[in-house]
């Protein structure tokens, strides 16, 4: 029988209780602020998302005027600001259901990612849907993580939040929500 402390053990013995589920090689990172890379992957998932949220809402309802009128259906043509503008509004509501429940998205989830508030709370609605619209509205606020001494975009700046490596299945929201 090998020492916990011994060398060659690989998967070292959780010893926290916040480390249950928590993958050996990611205890290291486990907490730590997220960098530019894993965040951008992250939301590149998140994009594909929202995208196809955006598109099943879109052949949903061409589906139901096909029903309907099925005589005189064509395919519409004016959809040049209608669907990005939808895929704006489903973009915000993804990401604000996912940031103000659990603090993850779909994207979040895969890479171990985290958004909380400045103190560690659970982002309440209102936070989270202004993060999402400031996400959607100004994507480019997530580089400032590259100059950013904490690893903070230009929303989390605003807002006061901060994301964060966690790969725990049950966060302590013993904590109210901050708003």
């Amino acid at each position: 029988m090998r020492r916990p402390d011994h060398p060659r053990l690989r998967n070292p013995p959780v010893t926290r209780p916040e480390e249950i589920g928590v993958p050996p090689p990611a205890r290291p990172y486990q907490g730590q602020p997220a960098g530019l890379v894993t965040r951008f992957a992250a939301a590149v998932i998140d994009f594909l998302v929202a995208f196809a949220i955006t598109l099943a809402l879109y052949l949903g309802a061409i589906g139901c005027r096909f029903i309907l009128h099925p005589r005189t259906f064509h395919w519409p043509q004016d959809a040049t600001w209608g669907m990005p503008l939808v895929g704006a509004v489903v973009a915000v509501l993804y990401l604000a259901a996912g940031w103000s429940t659990s603090g993850r998205t779909i994207g979040g989830s895969m890479f171990g990612l985290r958004v909380v508030s400045a103190r560690e709370h659970r982002l309440g609605g209102v936070r989270a849907t202004l993060r999402a619209m400031l996400y959607v509205l100004f994507p480019l606020g997530l580089f400032w993580v590259v100059v950013s001494r904490h690893n903070r975009s230009v929303q989390d700046l605003v807002l006061r939040t901060e994301v964060a490596y966690d790969w725990s299945t049950r966060p302590d929201w013993s904590h109210r929500p901050a708003h």
